[in-house]
């Protein structure tokens, strides 16, 4: 059985690899699946997704470089050519200036394409031919993973504290769509379909130790994976080794190369056994804390109940009880030193000598 990691029960995976996500959003189902399942625009169902192309970065700008994480999707909606600017977004805080940000990435990415293209319409100038440059629509995307809520602006309109509507014309009014992950409604998780929805389902798992979370998990990759590309399965099988791993489930070292393997090698009753044995380990630690709050409590009343007698003893010999003395039999709760002092309590013959007994004794204990 592999080693149970500790403070098990508070593990959460999380994907927080830039590079993973910009990994798995290079290939085309996973660019699909984002759009039909979270996307809900009519232009996303006039796309023609057998178009889409991704755009390498160091060939769409040479004077100016897109964010390490950012990639540019390339798809024809209605026959017309279109971009699909993803931005990758994993920091904790929310950029509040994220509308100028991505106002300012867009305005670069077609100058680039507009330079690009006017070198290709000087080459194809000086064979005769005649095109025109032309600036593509961009759909700007911010998939966010971060834990609180987004609440900033997703257009610049936003940001403006007020401007006329005789000068809207003349101001940029650009929106970006928001995917904010831990914001999706669980059903809309739930209902879809496609392998970004299985991803967004690993990243809001409260518990890795959870069977019933496991077991629906295995069973929507199970699903997902018999359409994917051999590509995107080795990238999510990666990923999903790394999670078992990161778990516990598996051994370091051990690699599962798909769903099926990972069932009959009992992965969810695994995973259960050690929720079990997490819920056994804390439940025989809270048993054990108690027990030996309940054994400080009894020698606490007992060495209570011991000082009383000595007060008592001392009443009905001495008449009063110094506030020294008092302070003294206080100082302790050993059960033998406060029976000694309840003996002394009947055997000296005045306060003073009793007092300086129990100072003695005190010292000596100390």
């Amino acid at each position: 059985m592999p080693r149970i990691p500790r403070k098990a029960a508070a593990k959460k995976l999380r994907i927080r690899s830039d590079s993973l996500y910009k990994s798995l959003f290079s290939e085309k189902e996973m660019v699909e699946s984002l759009l039909r399942s979270f996307v809900q625009a009519d232009f996303v169902k006039a796309l023609d997704f057998s178009t889409l192309q991704l755009l390498p970065t160091q060939h769409v700008t040479e004077n100016w470089h897109l964010r390490e994480n950012d990639l540019v999707w390339q798809v024809e909606w209605k026959g017309v050519p279109c971009l699909l600017y993803l931005l990758m977004e994993f920091q904790k805080t929310v950029h509040p200036l994220m509308p100028v940000r991505m106002t300012i990435y867009a305005g670069l990415l077609w100058q680039a394409l507009w330079e690009q293209g006017e070198k290709k319409r000087k080459e194809l100038k000086e064979k005769n031919c005649n095109s025109a440059v032309k600036l593509m629509p961009i759909f700007p995307i911010v998939i966010y993973n971060g834990k609180p809520e987004w609440g900033a602006a997703t257009s610049l309109e936003e940001l403006f504290e007020f401007i006329p509507d005789e000068l809207k014309k003349y101001n940029p009014m650009n929106e970006f769509f928001l995917v904010d992950i831990h914001r999706i409604k669980q059903e809309v998780i739930d209902s879809a379909k496609g392998i970004s929805s299985d991803l967004f389902y690993i990243e809001r798992m409260k518990n890795v130790y959870d069977y019933e979370n496991i077991c629906t998990l295995f069973n929507r990759l199970n699903s997902s994976f018999e359409h994917l590309s051999e590509s995107l399965l080795g990238k999510f099988m990666g990923m999903l080794n790394d999670f078992l791993v990161n778990t516990g489930a598996i051994k370091k070292g051990e690699y599962i190369t798909n769903i099926k393997e990972a069932l009959q090698m009992g992965i969810p009753e695994r995973v259960k056994r050690m929720r079990d044995e997490i819920a056994n380990e804390a439940a025989a630690q809270a048993t054990a804390q108690a027990t030996a709050e309940t054994s400080k409590n009894k020698d606490k009343q007992f060495a209570n109940m011991l000082r009383n007698k000595i007060y008592e003893k001392i009443k009905s010999r001495f008449v009063s009880i110094p506030y020294d003395l008092i302070h003294n039999i206080s100082i302790t709760n050993d059960s033998e030193i406060l029976a000694d002092f309840l003996s002394a309590a009947s055997e000296t013959k005045d306060v003073e000598e009793l007092n300086a007994y129990i100072e003695k004794r005190i010292l000596s204990y100390s």
